[in-house]
């Protein structure tokens, strides 16, 4: 729960889309297990592995995000901060950010795991005669 908390907003949102990926995933293997047509499952499974591999693009625009807010905060003419308080501060803003690279990954997991093996049965699924 720290990391979500330490990522922030990013997280939230590959939260939402992971959710949205575990469904798609979902219904990509029903489809590719089901339906006699490949074309279904395979359409349905590859959409699934798009919206997996957003959930991880989006951890590394999380962090690009965190990191880009953290330097605007420490350059802003009102902070007065000597410099060894501004190398804590930015070494504690870049772990933070950091944080949205795991939430990323950790969240795009499960969802890949599963669109990927909807694509591997809808590309090795006989076709119907």
């Amino acid at each position: 729960m720290n990391m979500i908390r330490e990522c922030g907003g990013p997280a939230w949102l590959a939260i939402l889309l992971s959710g949205l990926a575990l469904a798609t995933a979902a219904a990509a293997l029903i489809v590719t297990l089901t339906v006699r047509a490949r074309a279904a499952g395979l359409g349905v499974a590859i959409v699934a592995l798009m919206l997996s591999l957003s959930i991880g693009v989006l951890g590394l625009l999380g962090k690009s995000w965190g990191l880009r807010k953290m330097e605007e905060a420490l350059q802003g003419d009102g902070i007065g901060i000597d410099p060894s308080q501004m190398a804590r501060i930015r070494a504690e803003g870049t772990q933070e950010a950091s944080e949205c690279v795991s939430v990323g990954l950790i969240f795009m997991l499960l969802p890949l795991l599963i669109s990927g093996g909807a694509l591997t049965v809808g590309v090795f699924k006989k076709q119907p005669q």
